[in-house]
């Protein structure tokens, strides 16, 4: 038996091969090395021939959701979330706002899967609805920046157990 030749005679089929480098592509998914350009924002590119200066306007659409209180409690920071990871069911006390910079966003609720978020886009979760955070995808971390804006002496975001609805039916 010829040692390329499987019993019965079939030779497998030749791999995908990546376009950029040549070598073979698991499931036929490019591989991080070179793939999921689209899961990464764009930072770059934006300026037109001529031009000196161009802002790309991320959260000016979602003023109205900050609280107007002159004390108000801000808090910012950058996340991530490992491949196929969640976070905690929890609740928000203020206005949240997430910029996706790498990955893809899961946001889980009672009712379903209501926010997705990809790199370049904007976000809000909704104040006192229990949830939790999802990236559902198998090899990329998803990264981003939050903040969350909230009354003073007021936790931003609050841990909570799973709720009855999230919970595995027994039985």
């Amino acid at each position: 038996m010829n040692k390329k030749n499987k019993p019965g005679g079939k030779t497998p089929p030749a791999p995908t091969l990546c376009p950029t480098c040549g070598q073979p592509i698991a499931r036929g998914k490019p591989h991080a090395k070179h793939g999921y350009a689209d899961l990464k924002m764009k930072l770059d590119g934006y300026l037109k021939p001529g031009q000196t200066l161009h802002r790309n306007m991320l959260f000016d659409v979602l003023y109205d959701f900050i609280p107007k209180d002159p004390q108000a409690q801000i808090q910012v920071y950058n996340y991530e979330i490992a491949p196929g990871g969640f976070t905690n069911w929890h609740i928000h006390t203020g206005a949240t706002f997430y910029l996706t910079l790498q990955g893809m966003f899961e946001g889980h609720f009672e009712e379903g899967v209501l926010i997705r978020g990809k790199p370049g886009e904007v976000y809000s979760e909704p104040i006192g609805k229990i949830h939790r955070g999802h990236n559902p995808h198998d090899e990329v971390i998803l990264q981003g920046i939050g903040i969350a804006i909230t009354s003073p002496h007021i936790a931003p975001i609050i841990n909570v157990e799973p709720p009855s609805w999230a919970r595995p039916k027994a039985r």
